[in-house]
Order: structure tokens, then C-alpha cells, then sequence
């Protein structure tokens, strides 16, 4: 399976190649990205794919009712996916086309950096954006993310350039900002849609190993050597088994749907929620992993808990007073 973000990951590691000071910095962070679980969504806008469409369906009517929270699948992870952004200029509105790669990672995996070891809570985000007027201009934004629930318990992520990213963007920091707050945003709606969705996450890899990585072929093309797996949402495994007849035939492995039920069974007479709708969280029937076409598919179960959530979470930052409105292009 080839890597779907091959094109983005040429266009940053030859951007990387012509930085005289950092060079190092940014094809380390590559080099980690590559073999962290990739989430690649660009057959459809966000804001118009099936995530984004099951949530205003489903979630979205019963927001009250659902966890204003679900845990990160993952502790490190890399999300690309195209959008459509809303940009406030100073003289008008623009919906423009984007591509956004973000890479979100713990501070342990850059251990030297000051900055990621000055930080407390959420995760450092390596963010590269093009437009769709301008495919050939990457724009890179740095720093740390954090996400919290506000009065209204909605999820608002919080981000922190770094020095170096402040520098860059100057006056026209707010917009890439924003960029960062928004990939962080759709990765909690990603999380929330794998553990209350109608499809499930399951990560797929190749059942052959990669190169290695100190190929002379790795040092020009470092996407052929990832070793990260390639994350789908699928509502059944993949499979070669013929349909089943008779009443003992294994059915194929696939996703069973959450759906809300009220207990009204007498059985439930003692339950604190007796005669009131609760939500049955979906579930997998089949076997969690198999081979299909030279590839492992194996199911990837959300947590159960909000422990996982605690690193990726932080205190509401204040508002700074001169937060600019312009948006960098």
C-alpha cells in the first residue's frame, strides 16, 4: 500500500534540504513521523466526508448525551486531510481549499528541545499547510497543543508557537494559529468517531518488512522505508471467505453498530437509569485481524477510560488582548 501522504512528505523533505540552519531538526521530525500510525483523509473535504457526517447526524442532536471527551487512539500520530477554511481578513471572508499534515508527538521523543521540555501538558505539533491557488508553497507552524472542554462542554484547543514560529509569521501569526488549533480539533472529532461512530479504526500494515532505513535509497526517498501503519475506518474486515449458508455459518467480521435503547425491562427495575435512553457502544463481531492482498489488518480498540486523555489535555490559556486578524496566503 502506498503512502498517501508520499506527495507532502517529498515536498517537506525537500524544503528541509534547502534550510541551512534546522536542516537537521526537520528531517529528524520526518524520520519519526514515518513510523508513527498515519490517518489520511482527502477523498472528501472534512467538513464534507463521513465523519463530519455522522457527527451532525448523530452527535451532534445528542451532544448532552454523549462524553464531551474521547481518548486518543494513539499516543503519537501523524493527521493529513484537505478542508476548507474560513480565513477573516481584514476586508473580507475567504473559503479557500487547503491541505493540512500535522504530526503530533509526546515530549519524549525530543528530548533536546528546550521548548518542548519548558511544556507541561498536550502534545508538540509539527504542522505543514498548502493551499489549493498555491500548491507549490508549504507553510510551516510549530508548537504545542493542548485541548480542554469549555462551559458549554465543548472541546477548544489552545496552541503555543514556538519562539522560532513567532519569528517567522510575525503579524500574521493568528492565521497559522488558527490552522493548528483547527488539525487539533479534528483529530478529538476523529478520536470521538472512532469510539461512538458507525465504522472502526483498524491500522494496516504490510505483511513484508520495509528497507532499511540507512538504504541510500531512504536518504532521497525516506516515504518507501516507513515503517508506520496506514490507519482506516472500515465498517468490516477485509476477507476472502464465501458467503456462509445455514443457520451455524461464521458471519463476516464487521462493525455493529451503536444505537440508543431505553430500559424498560423489569430487569432494570434497580438501575439508576431505569426507563431512560442510554447509549450502547458499538462493537466488533469477527476475528480482530487478518491478511487480505498482502497487507495485516488488525482492529485498533478505542480506550474504555479517560486516562489516556489526561497528556493531550491542559488549563484554558488567556486571551491575549492584541490577537491579530490577518491570516497568512
Amino acid at each position: 500500500m502506498q503512502r498517501p501522504d508520499k506527495k507532502i512528505i517529498n515536498r517537506v523533505f525537500n524544503e528541509a534540504k534547502k534550510i541551512k540552519q534546522g536542516k537537521n531538526y526537520l528531517t529528524n521530525l520526518i524520520d519519526i513521523a514515518l513510523d508513527l500510525p498515519l490517518i489520511s483523509l482527502t477523498d472528501h473535504f472534512f467538513v464534507e466526508g463521513p465523519i463530519a457526517e455522522w457527527l451532525v447526524q448523530t452527535a451532534g442532536l445528542r451532544h448532552e448525551e454523549l462524553q464531551a471527551y474521547a481518548e486518543p487512539v494513539f499516543d503519537e500520530f501523524v493527521l493529513h486531510y484537505k478542508d476548507k477554511i474560513l480565513l477573516h481578513t481584514n476586508n473580507h471572508n475567504e473559503l479557500v481549499e487547503c491541505h493540512l499534515w500535522g504530526c503530533f508527538l509526546d515530549s519524549s521523543s525530543l528530548p533536546n528541545d528546550p521548548f518542548v521540555k519548558s511544556q507541561k501538558n498536550g502534545k508538540f505539533l509539527n504542522l505543514w499547510v498548502s493551499y489549493a491557488d498555491k500548491p507549490k508553497i508549504l507553510h510551516l507552524w510549530q508548537g504545542w497543543v493542548t485541548i480542554t472542554v469549555n462551559e458549554k462542554k465543548q472541546f477548544v484547543a489552545y496552541v503555543s508557537p514556538t519562539p522560532g514560529c513567532k519569528d517567522l509569521w510575525g503579524d500574521a501569526l493568528k492565521g497559522m494559529n488558527d490552522l493548528a488549533k483547527a488539525i487539533t480539533e479534528r483529530s478529538q472529532l476523529i478520536w470521538y468517531y472512532a469510539k461512538y461512530g458507525d465504522k472502526h479504526i483498524v491500522e494496516v500494515v504490510p505483511t513484508k518488512p520495509k528497507a532499511p532505513k540507512k538504504s541510500a535509497l531512504h536518504k532521497n526517498r525516506p516515504w518507501t522505508t516507513a515503517s508506520g501503519p496506514h490507519i482506516l475506518f472500515l465498517d468490516r474486515m477485509p476477507t476472502t471467505q464465501k458467503e456462509g449458508t445455514g443457520t451455524h455459518a461464521s458471519p463476516k467480521p464487521h462493525r455493529r453498530r451503536g444505537h440508543w435503547k431505553t430500559l424498560n425491562h423489569p430487569r432494570f427495575r434497580h438501575h439508576p437509569q431505569y426507563q431512560q435512553k442510554i447509549y450502547v457502544k458499538p462493537s466488533f463481531v469477527g476475528p480482530r485481524q487478518t491478511t487480505y492482498e498482502g497487507n495485516i489488518y488488525r482492529l485498533v480498540q478505542p480506550l474504555e477510560d479517560s486516562a489516556g486523555m489526561q497528556s493531550f489535555t491542559g488549563t484554558i490559556p488567556e486571551k491575549k488582548k492584541n490577537d491579530q486578524e490577518t491570516h497568512p496566503r
